[in-house]
C-alpha cells in the first residue's frame, strides 16, 4: 500500500507540471485551436500504455483456469473427490455475502466522500486559479497552475516518504484520517480568500496552502485504504477493493458535474469564489463523522463476534 501510494503521488508530481508546459504546444499548427491537444494526447497513450501493463504482466488478470473447473453434477459414479467439491460450492458462494456488512458499507462510502471531495476539489480549485481577477480568481495561466501543482506535490513526496510512517506509527489511522480531514475542512475554506491578498505573496501563500492540503489528503487516502482492507478477511480483500474503486468512479463522475456549474453560478451571479470550497469543507465535515461512526460499528462487530466465540466455548 506504501508502494502505492509513494507512485500517485510522484505523478501527482510530474503530471501538472508536464500538462502545463505542454498547453498550446500543439501538433501541425493547431495549437491555436487545440491548445489542449497535445496533453490529452499524452494522457490517452498513458492510459493506453497502463492498459497494457495491466493485460500482459499483472497476475491478477490471466485467468487460471485450474481453479475455475466447471463442476458436474453428482450421479452414483462420481468419485469422492468430486462430491466433496459439490458440497462445498454453495458455502463458498455463501461465504462471498459476509461482504456485505455495516463495517464494510460503512467504509465504501467512506470512499465514496474521499473521492468525491479529491475530484470537487481539484476540479474548483484549478477553476479558481484561472477564473478573471475581477470575478474573485486568480487569473493564472495553465502553465502557472501546473508548476504550483507539482511544487504542492512535492511537499506530499517528501511526508509520505519520511514522516507519514512515523505519524501513522505513533497515532494510528483513525487518529491521523480525522485529523488530517478536520485540516482540510478548514483549509478548503481558506483557499479563495487567497485572492485578497497582495499580487506578489499570492503565489506563495496558495502553494503553501495547496501543499498542506494535498499531504492531508494524502494522510487520508491511505487511512481509507487501510481501514477498507481491514474490513474483511483476507481472502475477500480484491472483491472489495473492486467495489471501493467503482464507488469511487462513481463519486469522481458526480463531482465535476456538480461543482462545476454551481462555481461558476457563485461567480456570475454572487462575485465570489468560495461556494465550491465550502461545499468540499462540508463533504469532508461528513468524512470526520463518517469515520467516528465506522470505529464505533467496528467496535460493536468485534464485541460481537467475541460474545458469540464465548457462547460456542
Amino acid at each position: 500500500m506504501s508502494v502505492v501510494t509513494i507512485s500517485w503521488n510522484v505523478s501527482l508530481f510530474i503530471a501538472p507540471g508536464l500538462s502545463g508546459i505542454l498547453y498550446g504546444h500543439g501538433l501541425w499548427g493547431w495549437e491555436h485551436q487545440y491548445p489542449h491537444l497535445l496533453p490529452n494526447l499524452l494522457a490517452a497513450g498513458m492510459c493506453l500504455l497502463a492498459s497494457g501493463f495491466v493485460v500482459f504482466f499483472l497476475p491478477e488478470t490471466r485467468c487460471n483456469r485450474e481453479k475455475y473447473v466447471k463442476l458436474e453434477p453428482i450421479t452414483p459414479h462420481s468419485s469422492e473427490q468430486e462430491i466433496v467439491q459439490r458440497q462445498q460450492q454453495p458455502q463458498q458462494q455463501i461465504s462471498h455475502l459476509a461482504i456485505l456488512n455495516p463495517l464494510v458499507l460503512s467504509s465504501l462510502f467512506l470512499v465514496f466522500l474521499l473521492y468525491l471531495w479529491s475530484v470537487s476539489f481539484d476540479e474548483v480549485v484549478n477553476l479558481f486559479a484561472i477564473a478573471n481577477v475581477k470575478s474573485g480568481g486568480l487569473g493564472w495561466k495553465p502553465s502557472q497552475l501546473g508548476i504550483c501543482l507539482s511544487c504542492a506535490a512535492v511537499f506530499v513526496v517528501v511526508f509520505t516518504l519520511f514522516v507519514y510512517p512515523i505519524v501513522l506509527h505513533r497515532f494510528g489511522k483513525i487518529t491521523c484520517l480525522m485529523f488530517s480531514s478536520v485540516c482540510i475542512a478548514v483549509l478548503s475554506s481558506v483557499i479563495p480568500f487567497t485572492s485578497l491578498l497582495p499580487s506578489h505573496v499570492i503565489w506563495g501563500a496558495v502553494l503553501c496552502l495547496l501543499g498542506v492540503t494535498k499531504v492531508c489528503s494524502s494522510m487520508c487516502f491511505t487511512g481509507v485504504f487501510l481501514i477498507v482492507n481491514q474490513s474483511v478477511e483476507k481472502s475477500l480483500r480484491g472483491r472489495l477493493n473492486g467495489l471501493s474503486t467503482t464507488v469511487g468512479s462513481i463519486a469522481a463522475a458526480i463531482g465535476p458535474a456538480a461543482i462545476a456549474p454551481l462555481f461558476a453560478w457563485s461567480v456570475d451571479q454572487l462575485k465570489v469564489p468560495c461556494i465550491g470550497f465550502i461545499l468540499c469543507s462540508v463533504v469532508m465535515g461528513v468524512v470526520v463523522i463518517s469515520v467516528g461512526a465506522h470505529h464505533r460499528v467496528k467496535h460493536r462487530t468485534q464485541e460481537a463476534n467475541e460474545n458469540s466465540s464465548d457462547e460456542i466455548v
